[in-house]
């Protein structure tokens, strides 16, 4: 029909959401509910087919993901109808994935341009393949690569799997670290245990210094997962080292009093003595971190004083300057901003900027940025405020310039918190939407950044909304800071939004509360606002007096 003009050919795309979830209703006897309607879509992607065949095996809305055996056989039969090289060539792309690109097929087949061409020409026709770009294709739905996967034999799909991690590495090889999760991936359902673990490493420290944590975590759990599949008697030291790298990014995405993480503490414990060696640093600055977390600044000290004497032992520089850091932060939460001003100035002199990357990938933060933002509120304590602010504003053009998301949200949060203790109410909101754009992640500094956003609400007239922002996200901290100093500052929020409001029975709470907390930084002003506060509920001037003399004194000392 079609050599004579009789016939044309319609392609038919796929139905869209309401498209789905009106045929959907019609199979299933009546509307189906938002969520049910939304979770067909996503399972079949707008296949009229798979729709049917869904609804059918009742799976559909369901999340099992599972395909019924009518439907597998189809899809089955589809591809035992291609020829051999394009239905060989199906099974390495399903050990790919959904997504995957001509060059990388090539690299780990070895069939030449022209029968690659074929093959995947044939695929493309056939609608099991559809072309995203040059050379870019994936599956026309992830149930074609889900059964093309699942009928591999277990040993074809281990070979697909290591023909896939050489050629990543070939592909890659001029900058293999962008695609070396992706190895670590195919070695770990090849087999290679030990190959794997290597990747998954190299994979987490990539992650780390792109300021992605919770793919960090990802990986090193995975890889940790490996370690009995593969036990030695280098078991024990290497689960140290995963155990040690975990604890940073951990940390950073679930905060330091994270229960997740005192668990990979104690195994970490545990296995530097299986193994005979004494906790890497970053355990050490991991504990001491927590041990601030819980106010514990004697110990938090101790531990931070230890690691930098081994620095100072072993000539590392990088371990000095965190050695530095460790104790820079313990004074400024402790309430001494002189000593901070000492640790955190040595800390940054001793820094050199070519060492960023490797501290990032170590310790998790650029120490130049953090280290220049705390100084900046040690300064403000100190009675320096031009001082303060000069500190602020190169730290903001060095996390600016670095671009690691950790270290620049942390050095707009202490840049917002100076602004507060400084009454720059015109300036915060700026340094909040910086904040905002950090694309720093974490639970402590989501609740840091709510607070902010609380507090900004406030003084631009939304007093209702604005404290109820703040008061919700001190509830939500916890017993436990998930980072040091957290709930201080939350409470310094607080207390800066009731004397904007001029809530003084709010503010006489919330300054009671600052005042019971073990961290003292802030001790001076939630006195002298206590004071303001007592005024204002009718105090006798002795005893508005009395404590406007505490908050000089503490300030003094």
């Amino acid at each position: 029909l079609g050599a004579v003009e009789r016939a044309e050919e319609i392609a038919l795309g796929r139905l869209g959401p309401g498209e789905t979830a009106e045929l959907g209703g019609l199979l299933a006897g009546g509307p189906l509910d938002p969520g049910a309607a939304a979770a067909l879509y996503a399972e079949t992607e707008g296949n009229p087919l798979f729709v049917v065949e869904s609804l059918r095996a009742g799976t559909a809305g369901t999340g099992a993901g599972g395909l019924s055996p009518r439907l597998h056989s189809l899809i089955a039969a589809r591809l035992r109808s291609l020829s051999p090289g394009a239905r060989s060539l199906a099974g390495v792309a399903a050990a790919v994935g959904r997504t995957l690109t001509a060059e990388l097929l090539r690299a780990a087949t070895g069939r030449s341009e022209t029968d690659l061409a074929a093959a995947l020409d044939e695929l493309w026709r056939r609608g099991v393949l559809r072309e995203h770009g040059p050379g870019e294709y994936d599956f026309t739905h992830g149930r074609i690569r889900d059964v093309a996967y699942e009928d591999l034999a277990p040993g074809t799909r281990r070979r697909h799997h290591l023909a896939l991690a050489e050629a990543l590495q070939r592909v890659h090889r001029a900058d293999p670290e962008p695609a070396s999760g992706r190895v670590a991936w195919h070695y770990d359902r090849a087999g290679r245990v030990a190959d794997a673990l290597a990747w998954y490493r190299r994979a987490a420290a990539q992650a780390r210094r792109r300021g992605a944590d919770a793919e960090a975590v990802r990986l090193l759990e995975r890889a940790l997962a490996l370690l009995p599949e593969g036990a030695d008697a280098t078991a024990p030291r290497l689960e140290l080292e995963l155990l040690s790298s975990l604890a940073i990014p951990l940390a950073v995405a679930e905060g330091f009093g994270s229960d997740r993480l005192e668990v990979v503490q104690r195994r970490a414990i545990a296995a530097s003595r299986a193994a005979g060696v004494e906790p890497s640093p970053e355990l050490h600055r991991s504990l001491a971190m927590t041990s601030l977390c819980r106010s514990d600044f004697g110990r938090a000290r101790a531990l931070a004083g230890r690691l930098r004497d081994a620095a100072t032992r072993a000539r590392d520089e990088d371990l000095q300057v965190e050695g530095e850091y460790l104790l820079g932060v313990a004074a400024f939460w402790a309430g001494a901003p002189a000593a901070a001003r000492h640790h955190l100035r040595r800390a940054i002199a001793g820094h050199r900027p070519e060492r960023r990357c490797a501290h990032l990938s170590r310790f998790g933060h650029d120490p130049a940025a953090v280290c220049l933002s705390r100084l900046g509120n040690a300064l403000f304590l100190l009675g320096r405020p031009g001082d303060a602010r000069r500190a602020r504003a190169e730290a903001l053009a060095v996390a600016d310039a670095g671009g690691h998301p950790y270290s620049r949200g942390a050095a707009y949060a202490f840049g917002a918190m100076l602004a507060v203790d400084l009454g720059e109410h015109r300036d915060l909101p700026r340094y909040v939407r910086a904040l905002d754009d950090s694309n720093a992640h974490g639970s402590a500094t989501e609740l840091g950044a709510e607070a902010l956003r609380g507090l900004v609400a406030v003084l631009e007239g939304d007093a209702g909304e604005g404290m109820e922002r703040v008061r919700a996200a001190l509830e939500a901290s916890g017993s436990v800071d998930a980072m040091p100093g957290l709930r201080a500052v939350l409470t310094r929020l607080l207390l800066a939004a009731c004397e904007a409001t001029g809530d003084a029975e709010g503010g006489l709470a919330a300054a009671d509360a600052a005042l019971a907390l073990a961290t003292p930084v802030w001790e001076a002003e939630a006195r002298r606002l206590r004071a303001e506060f007592l005024a204002a509920t009718g105090a006798t001037p002795r005893e508005v007096a009395g404590e406007l003399a505490r908050a000089a004194s503490v300030a003094r000392r």
